[in-house]
Order: structure tokens, then sequence, then C-alpha cells
């Protein structure tokens, strides 16, 4: 997926991708379009995502699960 950088603030998971990542700008738009509250992209190829406090292991599966929605 090309992606960067992950890390997690204690509320929300944080993805950068590569300006040529192999996922469709169509994949990212359709999270903001669903879920505006949760989701946000900027212009520096981050995605944001609202998840709230989670222990580590939580976290973890939060991640896994949104980045398999882009395979």
């Amino acid at each position: 997926l090309k992606i960067e950088l992950a890390e997690y603030d204690g509320h929300n998971l944080i993805f950068a991708f590569h300006a040529e990542t192999p996922v469709p700008p169509e994949k990212i738009l359709a999270l903001l379009e669903r879920d505006a509250q949760t989701y946000r992209f900027s212009p520096d190829y981050r995605l944001t995502i609202r998840i709230g406090r989670q222990p580590g292991s939580a976290v973890l599966d939060s991640a896994k699960k949104e980045l398999r929605g882009f395979l």
C-alpha cells in the first residue's frame, strides 16, 4: 500500500500514504463521503481515522481492519 507512516495519537490512527500508493483515490473518497466525522484526508496524503481511546491490541486490530479495506 506504500504506507510511509502509521501512528496512533491516543485518539486517531494516522496513515501517511506515499504519493505513488496503489490505493485508488476512489476508495479514500468513498470513506470520506460515508463518514466525514471519522475519516479525514489531507493534501499531504495523510488519512486520519478517529477511533477514540483504545488499548494497544485494539489499536492494532483497528489498524489492520482499516488497511485491509484498501486491498
